[in-house]
């Protein structure tokens, strides 16, 4: 999905209307003032769409933007655990809390909503990872290209 392309609030579809639309600004206004890559763009907005999803079916009818505010730490925690059991790794994990906390951010900024319980969720733990060796031969390609 091109930056300049709008988020058009139909992509979330299981929110409410009010909800879906400020979903459509949060993502808009990451890709105009943050200037996210688009990928990264679409992973936010997958992620978000499958909490609303969550959301829907946790409630028992479309989330608005009042239903956020009114979410408990159990709540954010049940989606989590949807998710892992879905066998969803700890960086995708780690990625829709971060992509959450972003709405978050952006929905007190521009209308007043917090979503407090999100505070008191700690991301998963991720893995350490060692950088993984260059080859002989390109190491040599390297220092050949360099003069060496």
């Amino acid at each position: 999905m091109p930056a300049s392309t709008p988020i058009q609030p139909a992509s979330f579809s299981a929110a409410g209307s009010d909800l879906a639309e400020a979903a459509a600004q949060w993502l808009d206004s990451l890709a105009t003032g943050r200037r996210l890559a688009p990928k990264t763009l679409e992973a936010y907005r997958r992620d978000a769409a499958q909490f609303f999803a969550f959301l829907q079916d946790h409630l028992g009818e479309s989330p608005a933007l009042a239903d956020l505010a009114s979410l408990r730490v159990t709540d954010i925690r049940a989606f989590l655990a949807m998710r892992r059991r879905d066998d969803i790794g700890a960086r995708s994990l780690a990625r829709a809390l971060s992509a959450l906390r972003s709405l978050s951010r952006h929905l007190l900024k521009t209308r007043g909503i917090e979503m407090a319980a999100l505070t008191a969720i700690r991301g998963p733990k991720l893995p350490h990872t060692l950088p993984k060796p260059v080859s002989a031969d390109d190491a040599a390609d390297i220092c050949a290209g360099i003069g060496l």
